[in-house]
């Protein structure tokens, strides 16, 4: 009976209704996001989502307001990604297969660590759920919910108690299903020694690399297109021309939806709907133009905002 009890408590509390609020959201959010990327640690993280699950040795080192980070895998093929602040470079054992388009495994904890604390403040209320321990530290639950959005994710976060480290996130959708998740299993907080460089010990390693750029504004972009519906709290952060194709970020300070719009040419058209462990990819054919939407957000909510853009 009484552990029946604790379990309907620890369901109840995470419902929302009677979690502890924080005074402000805002000041917690930007501390945490510092101290997990300006503080030395290294240990063991397992990544679950689209790909499955994967783990991972890591390394994080700051060192002059630079951010070194690497990650090898345990599992499957030899890779490595080294981060070096937002320049990003994949490093191949020799002879893996990979695809042509083989995404770049980021940060464990990418889509948070470039949250925007003020517009998440804004728009999502965050609550203190309770005391816990990841990787056999103290840590404490907290979480995030939209407050004009409730059909969107929620948002899990585990904070070390010493280091205000983040240890553990998940994207949960309104069902209480787990959609991602990245935690560390084991860490140590501290000086970090890099390790051998990859290549050294495989010479004939091969790599691709991804830069995270300062993007070219484009009037003409929304001038031309623009979606008809969005989310409460969505703010347009970044808008560009690529060639014939146009390309828009929107952003309510913790989810990022980005949307593609290009020629059908001689291309296949593509009408899919589907879910890759948090992101919905949602991909339509608006008489010549192919669109094409990716976010951490319901498929239900993608497939609203793709079918009603507008066109100028």
């Amino acid at each position: 009976m009484k552990i029946w009890l604790r379990v309907f408590a620890i369901t109840l509390g995470l419902t929302g209704s009677a979690l502890a609020q924080l005074p402000d959201p805002a000041a917690w959010a930007s501390e945490w996001v510092h101290s997990t990327r300006t503080q030395d640690y290294s240990g063991t993280v397992s990544i679950s989502g689209a790909s499955g699950m994967n783990t991972y040795q890591l390394w994080h080192q700051y060192r002059d307001g630079e951010e070194e980070e690497r990650m090898r895998r345990m599992d499957g093929p030899l890779l490595e990604v080294i981060r070096r602040n937002e320049d990003l470079t994949c490093w191949h054992g020799p002879g893996a297969d990979v695809p042509a388009d083989h995404a770049l495994p980021s940060s464990p904890f990418a889509q948070l660590l470039h949250l925007e604390p003020e517009l998440m403040a804004e728009h999502y209320q965050v609550a203190l759920v309770r005391e816990d321990r990841v990787a056999g530290r103290a840590a404490k639950l907290y979480e995030l919910s939209h407050r004009a959005e409730p059909s969107l994710h929620r948002h899990r976060l585990w904070l070390d108690d010493a280091s205000r480290i983040l240890l553990r996130y998940q994207v949960v959708d309104q069902q209480g299903v787990i959609l991602s998740e990245a935690r560390f299993s084991d860490i140590e907080i501290g000086a970090v020694q890099m390790p051998r460089s990859f290549t050294s010990q495989f010479p004939n390693a091969f790599w691709h690399r991804y830069q995270v750029q300062n993007v070219r504004q484009s009037r003409d972009a929304a001038e031309v297109w623009a979606p008809g519906y969005m989310p409460a709290g969505f703010t347009l952060r970044v808008e560009e021309r690529r060639g014939d194709g146009w390309y828009q970020l929107w952003s309510d300070g913790v989810v990022k939806l980005s949307i593609m719009v290009d020629p059908m040419g001689d291309a296949m058209p593509m009408n899919t709907s589907e879910r890759r462990g948090a992101n919905t990819l949602v991909a339509q054919v608006h008489g010549p133009w192919q669109v094409v939407l990716i976010g951490i957000l319901p498929e239900a909510t993608v497939q609203r905002i793709a079918s009603e853009i507008g066109w100028k």
